[in-house]
């Protein structure tokens, strides 16, 4: 007997009897895990892996649906430029006094 996961369709190996043809279902630990979601998430795929985007639906497939959706942004803030800030000035009063000797 053929054992795949009811929710994702991966193959979990087989069971007694082995000689019959028979598919049964259970849930692996992956869509198990899933279940306890309270919101699917999201994956963001870069334009560049746009040709990942098929292969990642199949590999992510299950219960509850993970959405995936091209990044739209048309560049990264962190390439752009900055001024230079000034450092902050963390001087104070000279706090090192004179060498005190007590003698008792």
């Amino acid at each position: 007997m053929v054992v795949i996961c009811g929710w994702c369709k991966r193959y979990l190996g087989t069971k007694e009897p082995a000689d019959r043809a028979l598919v049964s279902h259970e849930i692996c630990s992956v869509c198990a895990a899933r279940l306890g979601w309270k919101e699917s998430p999201i994956l963001v795929v870069s334009p560049k892996r746009r040709d990942l985007v098929p292969v990642l639906e199949e590999l992510l497939r299950g219960s509850p649906r993970i959405q995936i959706t091209l990044d739209r942004r048309r560049g990264s803030r962190r390439e752009r430029p900055e001024p230079p800030q000034p450092a902050p000035e963390r001087r104070r009063a000279d706090r090192r006094r004179g060498a005190v000797l007590m003698l008792a």
